[in-house]
């Protein structure tokens, strides 16, 4: 008398199908998170110190670049044979008016002394760098026009007000080492501080 309701109820029981879509939904979730977390802190603002005040070395992603020359200039060379300087700025003013770069033109050959080169890459179009001619800065000026080599290295673009210069430091293996906002845009640059560091990433 049993076995046919038995048989009905398990007939009429919804078939098993694993567990429900939520339970794999929210592991799925939270490594998606933790993903994102960890490139975000992995791969975000270059010029971010870490929690402790210091630096996170990482490796400086490539610059191709035409020059004030309409040269294409590739930052790859000076790998293994120097350590390198790269400063970003907006391009509104002429190189020479730009505080951070006429000091580091004045002490070009003291820098040039430590093995280290200095790449400055600007908001400008390579036509304008090109009108400004080569004056008095002895090193390479970038052309980045759309700012998408300043953004891949996590240096700030705002729509409006002052735009702040960022200087990297990247050792002769091509990690970037430390870096500084200059923050007023006319701040002035520690030279002695800096020739230190770069006498210290050989």
């Amino acid at each position: 008398m049993t076995e046919p309701h038995d048989q009905h109820a398990e007939e009429s029981r919804p078939p098993r199908s694993g567990l429900p879509k939520i339970v794999w939904v929210i592991p799925a979730a939270a490594v998606l998170i933790i993903a994102v977390i960890l490139i975000r802190s992995t791969y975000g603002p270059l010029w971010q110190k870490d929690g402790s005040g210091g630096f996170q070395p990482r490796p400086a992603p490539e610059i191709v670049l035409l020059d004030q020359s309409k040269e294409r200039h590739r930052t790859a060379r000076y790998l293994g044979r120097r350590s390198l300087i790269v400063l970003f700025f907006d391009g509104q003013k002429r190189p020479e008016d730009v505080r951070q770069l006429a000091m580091l033109r004045d002490a070009y050959p003291q820098i040039r002394a430590t093995n280290a080169e200095i790449v400055a890459v600007s908001g400008a179009p390579s036509e304008t760098m090109a009108q400004w001619g080569g004056g008095s800065i002895p090193f390479p000026i970038l052309a980045d026009v759309d700012y998408a080599v300043h953004k891949q290295w996590g240096v700030s673009v705002p729509e409006t007000g002052p735009f702040v210069p960022v200087m990297f430091l990247v050792d002769i293996r091509g990690v970037i080492r430390d870096s500084q906002e200059f923050d007023p845009p006319d701040s002035l640059l520690d030279l002695p501080q800096l020739l230190d560091q770069l006498a210290r990433l050989q």
